[in-house]
């Protein structure tokens, strides 16, 4: 059986959109130690010590961000990931964040 190209296109569009859900993600939780601010493509965004940023990681190989969301008492700002690599973010979550912690069962809270 021959498939015709709008019927191929679509086969190939479902099975990329399956393996795009079935790749695994890391979804980490940092604190800020100290003030400070994180620069975005726009503008920055000032930080305090009781603010959180969750960081969800492509895969624990690579580790390439894919989302970054900052968590303070009043409010949660998406923030975004073009602006940042994945070295120049590892240093400066060592450099500003106390620890990391899991959060992986909020598989889908970006999406």
């Amino acid at each position: 059986m021959r498939l015709s190209f709008k019927q191929y296109l679509q086969e190939s569009k479902t099975k990329l959109l399956s393996a795009l859900e079935s790749t695994p993600r890391l979804i980490l939780e940092y604190d800020i130690k100290n003030y400070c601010s994180l620069a975005t493509r726009d503008s920055s965004v000032d930080l305090k010590p009781r603010m959180k940023i969750i960081i969800e990681w492509e895969t624990p190989n690579k580790m390439n961000p894919l989302a970054i969301q900052i968590e303070s008492a009043t409010n949660v700002q998406n923030i975004s990931v073009n602006a940042w690599t994945s070295n120049k973010l590892h240093k400066w979550l060592a450099t500003h964040t106390r620890g990391e912690r899991n959060r992986e069962f909020h598989t889908n809270k970006f999406q």
